[in-house]
């Protein structure tokens, strides 16, 4: 597991390292600073051909004055730090340019493996024959201005420079608008310090993922957008570029594919809800039948009404708040309490089927920043699945634990499980193991979980099967 979460970093690494290096100077080394890979501006620029690159390193075109500082920023990115420098390199013909260099580490598997760098000719530098060469940055800038992504570049959690793509995301008249401006405040509080994270673990070269994050515009609207970063080198300084991708029209569909879910959930349940709301009804009906009857003062039978009516009232919540129309609201909730509320809900449907639902948790209150409606909704799906695939009946068991940092809700169902060419597709349409299914409950969960930053995962077999939610632990 460990590999393959290596395995996808790494390619959005490189992904997000492609516009960078396809507009710098652009190159790998190995751990003994010898070229691996390379770019067509570094062929330009530094006058080697592509099949003599790999037979040089760094100490190979390095003038000998540059060449300690040099070595000692390499064995500094070797030990993962992102260093930048300048120093004079010889080119193939002989002559010499300034350039300005920044060197990330790379990773392979959480081992330092080689190192990215990022290099540019240096504004006004003179050779010694007096040519100068001027920074390319006006390419870079060009790129990113005729970039159909907004693009913003950060230092010191500033932005420095932003794209009109990126002006028009947030209502700005002008760039002069957000230049300026601190990143974070622009930023939903609930996205802070997952973002803060974020830009320093860029910062250090380390490959972070995409994810949503909620902005706000000028005007104080929301802004959706799916939010990637990579480092780069900006006006001789380390910066984190962010690209912006407008996630308003997804989030959109996603609701109406959430709310479709919720009413398809709540017309499911509507059988089992009215049965078992007869059958307190009918026993409240009696018993103020035998006390109209009585002429004894008979508490007992006040207790017993008050906890049917109590009943009824607590399934009535619980479907109330699953039909609620999808708004975002997070805010602490109990997960405890959450994870009780849906076994009330759901026992009715079971008890109809012969399963026992059993929730016994060893500690009572655990404090949870999220969306306790969407987070119900989850549970209700997965613990609705686990009793349909039990048709002769049986036990569920629902507990919690915390595993590495991440809280675990884990379903236990001993029904048929999951067919293999079901389970490697969950979450895609119509794969489902139901005659008349439409896949979207399971699509409408995952959503759900990435909107919590947390995973679903399934342990499957004909004895029956085990989801686990995965919940990020939050100090």
């Amino acid at each position: 597991m460990l590999q393959k979460v290596y395995k996808i970093q790494k390619r959005e690494t490189l992904k997000r390292l492609k516009q960078l290096k396809d507009h710098q100077v652009f190159y790998i080394m190995d751990v003994n600073g010898k070229y691996i890979s390379c770019n067509q501006h570094f062929i330009k620029v530094f006058g080697y051909p592509e099949h003599e690159v790999k037979e040089i390193s760094f100490l190979d075109i390095v003038i000998p004055d540059d060449l300690m500082q040099v070595i000692h920023n390499f064995e500094q990115s070797k030990k993962g730090k992102v260093v930048s420098y300048r120093c004079i390199i010889k080119r193939k013909d002989g002559t010499s340019i300034g350039i300005s260099v920044v060197n990330v580490p790379k990773y392979k598997n959480g081992v330092i493996v080689g190192i990215y760098g990022f290099a540019k000719i240096i504004k006004g530098f003179r050779n010694s024959k007096g040519t100068t060469f001027f920074d390319d940055n006006d390419l870079y800038i060009h790129t990113l201005n005729h970039s159909p992504d907004g693009v913003l570049i950060v230092q010191h959690e500033t932005i420095v420079f932003v794209n009109e793509v990126a002006v028009k995301m947030f209502g700005a008249a002008k760039k002069e608008e957000l230049l300026g401006q601190h990143i974070f405040k622009l930023l939903h509080p609930k996205y802070i310090d997952r973002a803060k994270d974020r830009y320093k673990q860029v910062l250090a070269g380390e490959p972070v993922d995409t994810m949503e994050e909620q902005y706000w515009k000028l005007d104080g609207s929301k802004l959706y957008v799916d939010v990637t970063s990579h480092p780069t080198f900006y006006r001789n300084d380390i910066a984190a570029q962010v690209i912006l991708k407008d996630a308003t029209q997804r989030r959109l569909a996603n609701q109406l594919m959430i709310q479709a879910a919720k009413n398809s959930t709540a017309s499911q349940f509507a059988a089992g809800i009215a049965h078992e709301i007869r059958n307190p009804m009918t026993a409240i009906k009696g018993f103020i039948q035998l006390i109209d009857k009585s002429k004894f003062d008979t508490p007992e039978y006040f207790d017993v009404i008050n906890g049917e009516i109590s009943r009824i009232e607590g399934i009535l919540t619980e479907l109330l708040s699953l039909a609620k129309p999808e708004t975002d609201i997070f805010r602490e909730a109990n997960l405890i309490d959450l994870i009780y509320h849906v076994v009330i809900l759901t026992k009715t449907q079971a008890s109809i089927h012969n399963i026992a639902i059993e929730f016994d948790p060893y500690i009572e209150n655990i404090p949870y920043y999220c969306d306790a409606n969407k987070i119900k909704q989850v549970l209700i799906n997965l613990i609705k699945n686990a009793i349909e695939s039990m048709k002769n009946g049986g036990r569920i068991e629902v507990e919690i634990t915390l595993v590495e940092n991440m809280w675990n809700i884990i379903i236990a169902d001993e029904g048929t499980g999951i067919p293999p060419e079901v389970l490697n597709n969950i979450g895609k349409p119509f794969v489902t193991t139901k005659e008349s299914g439409t896949g979207l409950g399971m699509m409408v969960c995952l959503e759900i979980l990435k909107q919590h930053n947390g995973k679903l995962t399934f342990n499957t077999g004909p004895n029956g099967t085990t989801s686990i939610i995965q919940l990020p632990f939050i100090k």
